[in-house]
């Protein structure tokens, strides 16, 4: 083909650094680029390859723990036509240099321990040319004090304590009212508690007061106001205090009176009440309540004498069975606590206390079972008993609340169980949202209700599980609108679940078994669930309740009229 290519490449060789004269410093310059202004001027010129850049180098003479470097671009002129039109370009390769170079450096950037403030400071100004070759010279600054903003030391000072309590104190300082460089200095508040710890509370250079919170009472602290600057220790200011007492905000005379008025208040009532009744005001409450259908079981339980063979136990005894188990540190389901936030209290009973929370390292937010303040030891191992029976028994189902898990560690608030979190609330609460807007697709998604808690309740039963207390309101959806059965666990021995008496439980007659009327403790077989949960998958599409409205009524013979035999003869 003979095809041939030309291509070439010019090469400029420049083996001679640049040129410098007429150095001149101007120290505390008026308007200049900086607040406090110090700046170079010096002609540059280099007739191979031009000004490329200027490097400014800082130091101290007496402190060599100083030293900071800037970089700046040498005075040129980038425009098409500037070497025509501009008389003081000096023009290498169609580049206009200027001769006339001016650096302006910032005095704040001489900020040293204040013992340092009447060293000598120094500058060595390097200017590189295209090729990198090198021409240095120095200015020397007499005494850094006489530089603008360095006069002398105007840090913070008279730290002391302004308020006084017994979980915190607010420390406070004076700032000067000049203002200068120290004026830009990092604050770090250093505070000793003890044992070899510390605590660091990052300060704005522009405030004058930090609250310490957290502290012990009655307490002796030391503390230290830290001041840098761009990693340089400047000034150190420290300072000590103890914390106040603890104190008793209500004495005596105020809690006697708040007694006794509590005690009028309740004489007060109690007198109300007598002379209602006496004057025959209650007979009709008292017929109301004589009337109710609403029966309270009678349960006797024993506490087993025995673990012996978990696979064969019966749920009277699984409380203790689950409650005396220890936890083992291999568990994958154990959290620390310092992994678990709790956002915000949602809801609290009588046992336990409900959080919004979440989990380091996790997305998803879930639901946090706390025992409440101040609980017990019987409290603390009805909580063991859930944990336990939760991570070994029950497993995993779509529609059954899933276990996340439980921290066990030895804390303040005891132990707690974390949950998924059903962000659309109890089943009972969504279905009265539809009863004014029933249309085919809400049908179908009751459908869908029972269907996902039928399949919840065979898994359960799969498990030898009873719920005892299925129902709508224990029914949860998940943001899917999901069906997630909740609110079973392992049953009490002495009779006693969630801090309610299961001996004075409140039971549904409506859906109840003959049979379980007078006592639940030997109803463990799958027909109570399906006896239980005839009933409610009516009310999931009638949202009917006939038995309660009549009981409100009085009208227990019309009740028994509608109920079998052996449900009438208990009613």
């Amino acid at each position: 083909m003979n095809n041939t290519l030309a291509d070439y490449t010019e090469v400029h060789i420049d083996n001679s650094p640049s040129r410098v004269s007429n150095s001149m410093i101007q120290q505390n310059v008026v308007n200049g680029t900086f607040v406090y202004t110090t700046r170079l001027t010096f002609d540059a010129s280099d007739d191979g390859s031009g000004v490329h850049k200027i490097a400014v180098d800082l130091f101290v003479v007496d402190y060599a723990n100083f030293k900071r470097t800037e970089i700046f671009q040498a005075n040129r002129k980038y425009e098409s036509g500037a070497c025509a039109s501009d008389p003081e370009c000096r023009c290498i390769l169609d580049t206009c240099f200027r001769l006339k170079q001016s650096v302006d450096i910032d005095n704040c950037w001489y900020l040293v321990p204040k013992e340092y403030l009447n060293s000598t400071g120094g500058i060595q100004v390097t200017v590189y040319n295209q090729a990198l070759l090198t021409q240095a010279f120095n200015f020397s600054i007499k005494r850094l004090s006489i530089l603008q903003g360095l006069e002398e030391y105007s840090g913070p000072t008279n730290i002391r304590v302004e308020e006084n309590l017994a979980s915190g104190v607010r420390l406070v300082w004076d700032l000067p009212d000049k203002p200068s460089c120290y004026g830009r200095v990092d604050i770090v508040l250093v505070i000793n508690i003890g044992n070899g710890q510390i605590r660091k509370i990052l300060v704005n250079s522009e405030e004058n007061s930090v609250d310490v919170l957290g502290l012990d009472p009655d307490k002796e602290y030391s503390v230290s106001l830290n001041l840098g600057f761009h990693g340089t220790e400047l000034a150190e200011l420290p300072y000590s205090f103890r914390t106040a007492a603890q104190e008793n905000h209500l004495d005596g005379g105020i809690i006697a009176g708040v007694v006794i008025a509590v005690l009028v208040l309740i004489g007060a009532m109690l007198a109300v009440f007598v002379l209602l009744l006496r004057r025959g005001y209650m007979q009709p409450v008292r017929r109301r309540l004589d009337a109710m259908t609403v029966r309270y079981r009678k349960s006797r339980f024993t506490r087993p004498r025995s673990h012996a063979n978990l696979k064969e136990r019966s749920y009277s005894n699984s409380m203790y069975i689950y409650g005396d188990m220890d936890f083992k540190d291999v568990d994958s389901w154990q959290l620390s606590r310092n992994d678990v936030v709790l956002e915000s209290l949602l809801a609290s009973g009588s046992f336990a206390d409900i959080y919004l929370a979440s989990v380091q390292n996790r997305r998803n937010q879930m639901i946090a079972k706390t025992l409440k303040q101040g609980y017990t030891s019987q409290d603390a191992f009805l909580m063991k008993a859930k944990i336990n029976f939760y991570s070994m028994e029950v497993g995993e189902h779509e529609n059954v609340i899933s276990f996340v898990g439980a921290v066990t560690e030895n804390t303040d608030m005891g132990p707690f169980i974390l949950f998924e979190y059903c962000s659309k609330g109890q089943l009972n609460d969504h279905l009265s949202t539809l009863r004014s807007n029933v249309t085919v697709q809400v049908h179908e998604q009751l459908l869908h209700f029972c269907l996902q808690v039928a399949r919840g309740m065979d898994f359960l039963a799969a498990k030898k599980i009873v719920h005892r207390r299925l129902a709508a309101r224990n029914v949860l959806l998940d943001s899917n609108i999901t069906a997630k059965i909740s609110g079973f666990g392992p049953i009490a021995g002495d009779g006693v679940e969630d801090g309610i008496d299961r001996r004075r439980e409140r039971i549904p007659i409506k859906w109840m078994a003959p049979e379980c009327l007078k006592s639940t403790k030997d109803a463990t077989d799958e027909k109570r669930y399906l006896v239980v949960w005839r009933g409610p998958l009516r009310d999931i599409f009638t949202g009917r309740s006939t038995i309660r409205r009549h009981s409100r009524e009085g009208d227990t013979w019309s009740i028994k009229e509608r109920l079998p035999s052996a449900k009438a003869r208990a009613v």
